[in-house]
């Protein structure tokens, strides 16, 4: 009866009063909805992983969130600036993209200030994305104002609406 009703009707929603695919035959929609299935049970599974990924990298940033703050106003702050200031821009931003132990308000404001637009447009992808993936989440003042640039630079490249956080469909 299923053949029958694929082969004579228009209607997406017959004969199982769900989308059938546009399939012609019974085998013809099972193929199509066991694709379909696989497509999204795909989708799903990478879901699962980037929340799972973005979870500890949230775990991540609040660690190193509490232990820039605890050591804001100490000799180990003070001599940590003392030895970054002996590095060139380049080596600095190198050490912050780097950096696994403190967050970005460990580090002098001077260092964001100082990074102009035509010297970001210089450094190579992979230094600019790992900035970008250290100033994820949200930021004031001269820190926000380079992760502004560093988007726009990812955008200009990898198309207006995108950033490097989208997720792509699988749906």
């Amino acid at each position: 009866m299923a053949d029958w009703v694929f082969r004579n009707t228009n209607n997406p929603f017959l004969p199982f009063g769900d989308h059938n695919f546009n399939a012609k035959s019974l085998a013809e929609y099972q193929s199509r909805y066991s694709r379909h299935r696989k497509i999204i049970n795909e989708g799903l599974r990478i879901q699962k992983e980037s929340e799972t990924r973005a979870a500890k990298e949230r775990i991540i940033r609040e660690r190193q969130r509490k232990k820039s703050a605890e050591y804001r106003n100490t000799e180990i702050r003070k001599k940590f600036i003392e030895e970054l200031s002996k590095k060139t821009l380049l080596e600095q931003l190198i050490q912050l993209s780097q950096d696994q132990e403190y967050s970005v308000q460990f580090y002098p404001t001077k260092i964001a200030r100082q990074s102009r637009l035509s010297l970001l447009m210089d450094l190579d992808e992979e230094l600019r994305m790992a900035l970008l993936k250290k100033l994820k989440g949200k930021h004031k003042g001269p820190w926000g104002n380079l992760k502004r640039d560093l988007v726009y630079l990812y955008q200009l490249k990898n198309g207006w609406r995108a950033s490097p956080w989208d997720r792509k469909p699988w749906f």
